[in-house]
């Protein structure tokens, strides 16, 4: 075979994932290299896959990816498209049949085989919750007897609170403010990587749902580094509100710390 065939060959097979507007299509590399005829007839049934498609024919272009399939059974990519058509079509049971034929095919790109196994598990837990809404519901159980109501003792009366002396409150409203930035910066990165998730479902390109994976990996480590440090943060600021009560109270200072996988803040006390 040569080169331009084979560039022509893997063109055709990415053009029509692309078209479908979710995950990339799976990079599989045939072990060995089937005939010139073949090749032939698996562009031909995989043209025929992208214009049904276009035309809003589902079984025609799972017909089409079926025969692609069978000209040349070493490239998995059409197993993967004909799931995403079932999935299309919501037989969600029938598309994890082919999603679990991709993943058990050889030659699969990693990032390929863990988008068809998150596919797998979110239409599984889909069926689970059908599955829950069509069983009967159990009747409800017979109340229990009413229990009788004890006497109510009326409280002795409580002396006067003494004045409390004077809070220092600078220090707690300080900490209490650092968490509550750190709270909102944690869930704007929070609120990022759903967006990267996002970015990575609609991935056209193995390249972009590798960048996508890894900048929601990025975003999802500092929206937790924040969270935890605002949430202590917030959580001394209380503690100090609460027991401080003169000018003498412990006095602190917070520095950040910033790390290759982590983000943080160091915390400091003068007693």
């Amino acid at each position: 075979m040569t080169h331009g065939q084979l560039r022509r060959r893997a063109l055709c097979t990415l053009l029509a994932c692309a078209l479908m507007a979710t995950a990339p299509l799976a990079s599989a590399q045939s072990g060995d290299t089937p005939p010139e005829d073949s090749a032939q007839e698996f562009e031909r049934y995989v043209e025929q896959a992208r214009e049904r498609y276009e035309a809003d024919d589902l079984d025609g272009a799972i017909e089409a990816f079926e025969l692609a399939y069978k000209a040349d059974p070493s490239e998995a990519n059409p197993l993967y498209n004909i799931g995403r058509m079932y999935e299309k079509k919501g037989e969600f049971e029938t598309a994890i049949t082919y999603y679990e034929r991709f993943v058990n095919a050889s030659d699969v790109d990693i990032n390929a085989r863990q988008d068809a196994l998150a596919r797998i598990k979110a239409l599984r837990e889909v069926l689970q919750l059908r599955k829950e809404k069509t069983e009967p519901v159990e009747p409800d159980k017979p109340a229990e007897p009413v229990k009788p109501v004890e006497p109510v003792v009326e409280p002795e009366p409580i002396a006067p609170a003494q004045p409390e002396p004077s809070r220092n409150l600078a220090l707690p409203l300080t900490f209490i403010s650092l968490g509550g930035t750190s709270l909102v910066a944690g869930g704007v990165f929070a609120y990022l990587t759903t967006v990267s998730a996002a970015e990575a479902e609609d991935a056209a390109t193995v390249e972009a749902l590798r960048a996508a994976n890894q900048t929601g990996k990025q975003r999802a480590i500092l929206a937790d580094s924040l969270l935890v440090t605002g949430g202590a943060l917030t959580t001394l600021g209380f503690i100090f509100l609460l027991t401080s009560r003169s000018e003498d109270s412990p006095r602190a200072s917070v520095s950040p710390l910033l790390g290759p996988g982590s983000a943080g803040l160091g915390l400091s006390l003068d007693f």
